[in-house]
């Protein structure tokens, strides 16, 4: 009895994990090895730089770092990025609300006066593995 359940859950299951994807970001122009590359994942402009879905992170190290998500559904995805420099799990800023610590949003968007929206920043998450790249930003 406990196989046959177990079985039956499994195939229930099995299409929900096969929808799922290995996502890699590869963050480039980090300038130190000091800190965690954080990525934060959201699926709706609702939730946007609010609260993510998904969060990942990867040890600092000066180039490039990949940051990889497994299980991901397929759909739509905007990503954000934070070098953080002093791990407090947050983006640091000067007296003017400048970032003191490298940032970066998928598609390389960026706002005219702030964070760009959710639209400039969707990439598809689609097959079985997909990478895509942000370039971390400095001021």
């Amino acid at each position: 009895m406990l196989l046959r359940t177990s079985l039956l859950i499994l195939i229930l299951l099995w299409p929900l994990y096969a929808a799922c994807q290995k996502l890699t970001i590869v963050v480039s122009n980090v300038k130190s090895e000091k800190g965690y590359i954080r990525v934060a994942l959201y699926n709706s402009p609702k939730s946007f730089m609010v609260k993510p879905l998904l969060t990942a992170e990867a040890k600092a190290r000066e180039g490039h770092v990949m940051v990889v998500f497994g299980d991901v559904p397929e759909g739509d995805y905007a990503a954000t990025v934070l070098h953080d420099l002093n791990d407090n799990k947050k983006m640091d800023e000067n007296l003017l609300g400048i970032p003191k610590e490298g940032f970066g949003f998928s598609n390389d968007a960026m706002g005219a006066f702030g964070p760009p929206g959710f639209k400039e920043c969707i990439f598809p998450v689609t097959g079985t593995s997909v990478t895509t790249g942000v370039k971390l930003r400095h001021f």
